[in-house]
């Protein structure tokens, strides 16, 4: 009698009637809705714990005995290229590359730095005057602090070319390739860019610049591989050595490439302006976060106007959507 009852509650209940049984009808179940697929964890960089390696795509600015030029563009995707380890046992940083490998620890750890973008800032003198410096960033494209990706900017000297190389990074948490956008093109909606110039006059005079973006635009077609940047760029003076007249703001005009990225390499870049003779604007970067939510790269200027003033610089742009 339990048995019966228990299958009548089951079944959606009985009856009974004209000293004859009805047949019990099952009703055919609800299908089973399909899930949702999920696509691949990313854990925010905040959020990182234990021992890391960061690959990164940089920009370096070499500087020597009568020399003072862009360094080789380093692309994501070299191995080992240059890479960031943190070892949480020892709470330190070491940055590595073709001749570089310079560790920073708590002991470096420079407070003087304000920024409210720097996370962490490092200074280490190496004992014969000259002082080693790493700074992590978490830029603000649109007022937003980046969630997935970091910028670095090291003052290092390289043992084999006898260079103090001027590093500007991306690094952090990439996008993996096969984690493609459900929505294609992508078109980022937040943007800053930051970076420092240089400008050599005839006479030796000498005058930095502080770098900004403006009219900044990035988009990217998945289905194709197109990716489409484009930037203006603008200077303000910081401090000038030497007797020429310089201007106190100047007007670099607009930055612009198309690239195509292949879905088998964890990395784009190009040249801005290729078709320009005289000006030399490399730029290496990748995705970040899930689907590509940020974007970054970094970036050189190199060039000689008609009055024979060299410009030559490196800027770090971050893009978020």
């Amino acid at each position: 009698m339990l048995l019966g009852s228990a299958c009548l509650a089951a079944c959606g209940g009985g009856g009974s009637g004209g000293g004859g049984s009805s047949p019990v009808v099952t009703p055919s179940p609800s299908p089973t809705p399909t899930p949702t697929p999920s696509g691949p964890s990313y854990t925010a960089y905040a959020d990182l714990t234990g021992s890391q390696q960061f690959k990164m795509a940089c920009q370096t600015l070499d500087q020597g005995s009568g020399v003072f030029q862009l360094g080789p563009p380093m692309a994501f995707y070299t191995d080992p290229g240059v890479t960031l380890s943190y070892d949480a046992s020892q709470d330190s940083y070491t940055l590595s590359n073709y001749g570089v490998e310079e560790s920073f620890g708590s002991a470096d750890i420079d407070s003087s730095v304000t920024n409210p973008e720097i996370e962490i800032a490092y200074a280490k003198d190496d004992g014969t005057g000259f002082t080693s410096r790493l700074l992590i960033a978490a830029p603000q494209p649109g007022g937003q602090a980046v969630d997935y990706s970091r910028a670095l900017y090291a003052f290092v000297k390289n043992v084999n070319t006898g260079y103090v190389e001027t590093s500007s990074c991306n690094f952090g948490v990439p996008t993996l390739l096969t984690d493609t956008p459900s929505q294609s093109p992508i078109t980022f909606t937040d943007f800053t860019t930051r970076g420092t110039l240089y400008r050599i006059y005839p006479d030796a005079t000498f005058a930095v610049y502080n770098l900004s973006g403006s009219s900044q635009t990035m988009s990217a077609n998945a289905t194709t591989g197109e990716i489409t940047i484009s930037l203006a760029l603008s200077g303000e003076l910081v401090s000038v050595n030497g007797t020429s007249t310089v201007p106190a703001s100047i007007d670099l005009g607009t930055y612009g490439a198309t690239i195509n990225i292949d879905g088998e390499t964890q990395g784009f870049g190009g040249i801005f302006n290729y078709e320009d003779p005289t000006l030399f604007a490399p730029f290496e970067g990748w995705f970040y976060g899930p689907q590509g939510t940020e974007a970054a790269f970094a970036a050189g200027i190199q060039d000689t106007d008609e009055n024979n003033v060299r410009t030559i610089g490196t800027f770090s742009f971050f893009a978020a959507r």
